[in-house]
This record gives structure tokens, sequence and C-alpha cells, in this order.
């Protein structure tokens, strides 16, 4: 079985997957390799353009280093796509809970202050404890979202595709058809959605409206969730208390955007996942490892993605 390994990785972590038996791991730049080598590759590992796909002919397996893969709509029914879905919520989860602390505690607001040798007092601020913290998409990231929360005392709601059993973590567990009814009561709504035809857009204006003036907005899902003019111009108006986005749409954010700008708002560069923690890689390894057992056993595959919802 030859796999191309398209996500580079430490020396360390690559040398078992070097020693197993049958197996031919290929690390080299998928631009480096002639014709030949590609059409005899077996599976992927990594996210593969359609151009690599179409040239590796005997490829029957692709396992993605992302949870998302509404990107691949395209690909042949033949080809099993996996993805790393519950590799990533200890540490997007972790970034998120330190920006709704932020945000709450006006951390960032007293870092301009700072910058400015402005010894002020900004005035009152909100316990986690005394809130209700609502995560639109409960799985791996908001579940662990939620939990941090719930063990500083929070309120916690979960929303999900459909109707699911409630989680320990979490007071409420709603469908996603609920989401309108429950927006008005939560204090903190953090979206972990994935890129779907139902949740591009689905943060406009009149959603973004039924929130509280003084509620908190956290998106580290996709970008297209929320509807960008729109978010500008309700925080203009004043209202919602603090955003954290860590997903933009358009993405990279052009330098004359006016998200980089708008008081209230706060950008990081699609940093909370991907693997610049250490524990993430190695999950999605993990994942990747199991994977390859099953296939190299001829057993079903774990995480495989429903292409007709794209995750």
């Amino acid at each position: 079985m030859k796999i191309l390994f398209m996500t580079r990785i430490p020396e360390d972590k690559a040398a078992p997957f070097k020693e197993i038996p049958g197996v031919r791991m290929i690390f080299d730049d998928p631009k480096d390799l002639d014709a030949e080598t590609l059409a005899s590759v077996d599976a992927i590992f990594g996210n593969p353009s359609r151009d690599l796909v179409e040239k590796c002919t005997n490829l029957r397996w692709i396992q993605l280093n992302s949870a998302g893969a509404n990107k691949y709509s395209w690909l042949p029914e033949h080809i099993v796509l996996t993805n790393a879905s519950g590799a990533y919520g200890p540490a997007i989860s972790e970034h998120m809970l330190g920006c709704t602390l932020g945000i709450m505690k006006n951390l960032f607001r007293y870092h301009d202050l700072q910058k400015r040798k402005d010894w002020r007092n900004l005035g009152s601020v909100r316990m986690l404890e005394t809130s209700v913290v609502l995560s639109v998409g409960a799985g791996d990231i908001g579940g662990h979202y939620l939990h941090k929360c719930k063990s500083l005392g929070a309120y916690t709601i979960g929303i999900r595709r459909k109707a699911h059993e409630k989680a320990p973590y979490e007071d409420e567990s709603l469908a996603f058809s609920q989401v309108d009814d429950v927006l008005p009561r939560a204090d903190i709504v953090a979206l972990s959605l994935p890129e779907t035809r139902e949740t591009i857009g689905f943060f406009d204006y009149r959603r973004l409206s039924l929130m509280k003036k003084d509620a908190i907005l956290l998106n580290v899902g996709r970008g297209s969730a929320v509807v960008t003019d729109d978010l500008v111009r309700i925080v203009n108006e004043g209202h919602l208390a603090g955003v954290h986005l860590d997903v933009t749409d358009p993405e990279p954010l052009p330098e004359d955007h006016p998200l980089w700008n708008t008081e209230r708002i706060y950008v990081t560069p699609h940093i909370a996942g991907r693997f610049n923690a250490e524990v993430t890689l190695d999950r999605v390894l993990d994942i990747f490892s199991k994977n390859l057992t099953h296939a190299l056993k001829n057993e079903p595959f774990e995480n495989v993605v429903d292409r007709s919802i794209g995750y």
C-alpha cells in the first residue's frame, strides 16, 4: 500500500509509520513526483487538490487533516473520505475560552490603554458563572468549549443539527431549528459550524439583532457562517459587547477590510486550530493510524465523511 503523506510532520512522528509492514510512505512533495509514482498511490494523508487527486488514478482513500470536508463534494464515490473530527476540540476550545475571558474582563481594551499609558478603570465586568453560554455547533469543538465553561459555573446550551440527548456538560440541548428562540437568552454565543448550504450566511443582520445588546460573539468554525458586512454594521450601531473571529469572510482578511479597525471586534488569523498545539497533530495522527489499521485489515473506516452534509 502506497500512502502519499502531504502533511509535513517531524521525523520522530513519521518514523513509526515507516516501519509498518506492507506500507510505503511517500513523504516527498507531490510536485517532485513523476506521473507513474502518483498514479500508483493508494491513499493520501492531507488535503489534496482536485488536480492532484486526478493524477492519483489508483487512489482509494483520503485521510484529511481537517474536520471540514465541504471542498470535496466533487470527489468520486469510490474514494473513501475520512476527516479529522475529534482532533481539534481541546486546542480550539482553549483559544475560545481565552478570547471569552479577554472580552468579558476587558483585557483587550486594557492592553490598548497600556500602549497609551492610560491608567484607567473601565468599570464592572461579568462572570462566567452568571452567564448563559450558547454553542451553535456542539460537536467536538463546541462540546469541549461548553465543558470548559460549565466547569467555571456557566449555564450551557448546545445546538446541534438535530435534537440530541443532553451531554453531562449541557444544561440544555436543542436542535438547529430552535436557534432563533434561544439567541435572546444567551450572554455568549459561540459558533463552530462547518460550511454547508445551511450554514452559509446563517448569522445575518436579523439573527445578530436577536442577540442581547451586550452579548459576546465568537466564531471559530467557518467565516462564511457570518455575513461580514452585517456584523460590522450592527457592531458600529452599538450592538454586542465584543466579537472574536478566528475565521473571517473573506480570508485572508485584506489589509483595507473594516474588520481590522472596527471597535470591539478582535481577529486572529485562523490559528486556533491547525497544528499550533502539538496535541492536535498527535490526535490527527492517531485518527490516521487507526484508519490505516482498518484499511490494512479491510475493516470499516472511522470518521467517514457524510457527503450529503459535508462533514
